[in-house]
């Protein structure tokens, strides 16, 4: 490729379109994290004159050919480090080792025949410059809209929160378009006023979860539609577009975020991609080994293996790991083609066309979308079948880390309150808000527990609980969990020795923390996309959160953590999830433990709670 540049000499339409994406990127730069730009303001500081010091990475200001070959003529065989490493090495004798990891290795200069031949390469078939950009934008205007009556109900309903969240930004997206398996959500930027917007698409069939080869094969044909569409989202990349293209537990997800001019056209491009699905055998073998080692090694680290093994617990409809490898070997190219054929002929289909596009141009969008669909029979309701524990159960779930060599062991003690609603939502946020800071304090600062202490709000597919999750290489799962149960009895008195002053504080910080704004348009559609893809709905949850967080009292939560948490408690639900290290591993067993292979015991112990998902009623303009 290097010989093939030199030999086609300095393009100018190369430069111009670098030139143009960067100054868009500075143009329209969004804000970042302040430390991070400091950071990268200091090192500029290095490279650049004062007045340049901000725009110095962007300036593209002088076309120099001749500079272009000067530098080319660096890249040259005699000039270059070839680094190699493989595990495959690991049997061989190298002669010397790195002083710090004990590393071995080898070192050579490249011999005088090894710099000629690969000066000399010049044919290599498949391999050529880019195409030019079709998707650098050239339109930057900011559209406006008339209010459309269907607005104003959004609107409206958000004025009747008390909050600082102006109604522009809080204001729900409409649906705009309804069918058998189909429905797609619009809003207009009315508040960030920049010319972006976001489309987010899921994909999603009933029986995806009926077999351990179709959950596997949900992420496979995922990871092969990403390999295949590299080349077209790349440039759009450059261009200030990103994609993301990824699988859910039961969907295949596509989110495009970037400038609105060619994003149609981006997503055009994405779903003749998905209809023109068809893999090369060396692309589908390499993602298909790509996936293998991604499923070993998830859960190789001790907290992920923890988390992993809670939610096989509590999402009934989940495949063992072991289960989804031995199905991966069996997939083929034809399975992965019939499974997105499916996705598009079958898939219930959900979209959202959010920022800076106007109704008349969406329906355009909507309907070249959905032309890349089949309509079958209705859709049927989403539902979700979830574990629900049954009052006063605790369940343990051990197991032994997967890398013998690995020193952590990892515990998460996890209580489960019931069926999401506003009232258990808004106390399991306030809990979180009042125990995260003195839980680490204690266990982290002053015990030395472990190195990771944290506890959380778990909303597991619309199953409430809390979370608490500690690391340690020093202790065992089971001292873990005594400490744990000793800090929760501890905190009993903590909240019942809070003045009414300390506990409105804490109020009045979780409800600022319902109320945070969205910074980019991005944040706010990915708000509503989490209310559309999960089938809530509840385009003002947060806000319906911080109401129920204001009523809370102190007595009143008190009874309320005394239910949930207190393990003398008939209401207390638990599942311990215990994760080993080889020094105690004659610990893993317990009476109430059980382990992947007896998952359908447990599930015959718990309850099934089946959470169904509906649409709304039409709540926008169709189109038709």
């Amino acid at each position: 490729y290097i010989n093939l540049i030199k030999e086609i000499g300095p393009q100018k339409w190369i430069w111009d379109e670098i030139a143009q994406a960067s100054k868009i990127k500075f143009k329209f730069a969004e804000e970042e994290e302040a430390m991070d730009y400091v950071q990268e303001l200091a090192v500029n500081l290095r490279l650049y004159k004062t007045e340049h010091v901000l725009e110095g990475d962007y300036l593209h200001d002088r076309w120099d050919p001749e500079l272009v070959k000067e530098i080319l003529e660096y890249f040259k065989p005699s000039n270059m480090r070839v680094e190699v490493q493989s595990s495959s090495f690991k049997d061989r004798s190298l002669p010397e080792e790195e002083p710090w990891f004990k590393i071995p290795f080898s070192a050579r200069r490249l011999s005088e025949e090894e710099c000629e031949r690969l000066a000399g390469f010049s044919d290599a078939p498949g391999i050529d410059l880019p195409p030019k950009n079709e998707y650098l934008p050239s339109d930057f205007s900011v559209r406006a809209q008339d209010f459309l009556q269907e607005e104003r109900g959004g609107y409206e309903e958000a004025g009747k929160f008390v909050c600082p969240t102006p109604e522009a930004l809080m204001a729900p997206p409409l649906l705009v378009s309804t069918s058998a398996n189909t429905e797609a959500w619009y809003k207009f930027d009315r508040f960030f006023k920049t010319p972006r917007m976001a489309s987010l698409l899921s994909f999603r069939l009933d029986d995806i979860s009926s077999s351990a080869e179709q959950s596997v094969l949900l992420k496979l044909s995922t990871k092969v539609l990403e390999d295949m569409l590299v080349e077209t989202t790349y440039l759009a990349d450059v261009a200030g577009l990103t994609t993301f293209v990824y699988s859910c537990q039961d969907r295949l997800e596509i989110r495009i975020e970037g400038f609105s001019h060619k994003l149609p056209v981006l997503l055009e491009k994405i779903l003749d991609g998905m209809a023109n699905f068809t893999p090369t055998a060396e692309r589908f073998e390499a993602c298909k080994e790509t996936l293998k080692r991604a499923l070993k090694n998830s859960i190789a680290k001790p907290a992920r293996h923890a988390t992993y093994l809670r939610l096989i617990s509590l999402v009934m409809e989940s495949w063992p790991l072991e289960f989804q490898l031995e199905a991966l070997d069996e997939l083929t190219i034809a399975k992965c083609k019939g499974f997105i054929s499916s996705l598009l002929a079958k898939g219930q289909r959900q979209v959202l066309i959010h920022g800076n596009i106007t109704l008349n141009e969406t329906q355009k969008v909507i309907l070249d979308t959905k032309k890349h669909f089949s309509e079958d029979p209705p859709r049927a309701k989403c539902a979700k079948k979830l574990a629900e524990l049954k009052p006063g159960q605790n369940f343990v779930h051990a197991a032994l880390v997967q890398n013998k060599s690995e020193k952590n062991n990892a515990s998460e003690v996890y209580f489960q309150v019931g069926p999401e609603n506003h009232v258990d939502y808004a106390a399991l946020s306030l809990l979180e808000q009042i125990m995260y800071e003195p839980f680490f304090d204690t266990l982290r600062t002053k015990e030395q527990l472990g190195y990771s202490v944290s506890c959380s709000l778990k909303n597991t597919y619309g199953m409430l609980g809390f979370c608490f999750s500690i690391v340690s290489a020093k202790f065992s799962p089971l001292h873990i969990e005594e400490r744990v149960e000793a800090f929760i009895k501890d905190f009993f008195k903590v909240l019942s020795d809070m003045t009414d002053a300390e506990f409105k504080q804490h109020i009045q910080s979780a409800i600022e923390a319902k109320h945070q704004q969205d910074q980019t348009l991005i944040e706010e559609a990915e708000r509503h996309w989490e209310q559309i893809s999960m089938g809530r709905y509840d385009f003002f949850q947060r806000h319906h959160h911080a109401v129920e967080i204001n009523k809370w009292g102190k007595e009143a939560f008190l009874a309320w953590f005394g239910k949930y948490f207190s393990l003398d408690s008939g209401d207390c639900k638990r599942l311990n999830v215990r994760i080993f290290n080889t020094d105690h591993e004659a610990s893993v067993a317990d009476e109430r433990s059980y382990s992947a292979g007896d998952l359908m015991n447990f599930r015959d112990e718990v309850k099934v709670f089946t959470k169904k998902f509906s649409p709304p009623e039409k709540s926008g303009p169709q189109i038709t």
